[in-house]
């Protein structure tokens, strides 16, 4: 398991898909969607629901770890983990929600 909060790290992520860790919920329970990490900077991360196309911004202090899926990797895209101390609704409006862990 890598820490996010490498500053090399975090630009390494940036276009890879990772799951979450606890999964993403909505009305009719948790989804194992791939996340796309679109945009990182020194305070937040960016990830876009593959599935849903629901746009999560979360604080990089509620990301506890990344670790890699090479299982997964295909066509130069990297696969990985989130391990978040946050959880993220994805709600009906196409919004997002971050609670608390």
């Amino acid at each position: 398991m890598k820490p996010l909060m490498n500053r090399a790290q975090r630009q390494k992520n940036v276009g890879s898909r990772v799951r979450l860790r606890p999964q993403a919920t909505e009305a009719l329970g948790a989804h194992d969607d791939d996340w796309t990490v679109r945009k990182v900077t020194d305070e937040t991360l960016e990830l876009v629901n593959e599935r849903t196309h629901h746009v999560a911004t979360l604080g990089l202090d509620a990301v506890k770890t990344y670790t890699s899926d090479p299982g997964r990797d295909a066509a130069g895209v990297k696969y990985g983990f989130l391990s978040l101390t946050v959880a993220v609704k994805l709600l009906e409006s196409g919004r997002t929600d971050i609670e608390s862990g």
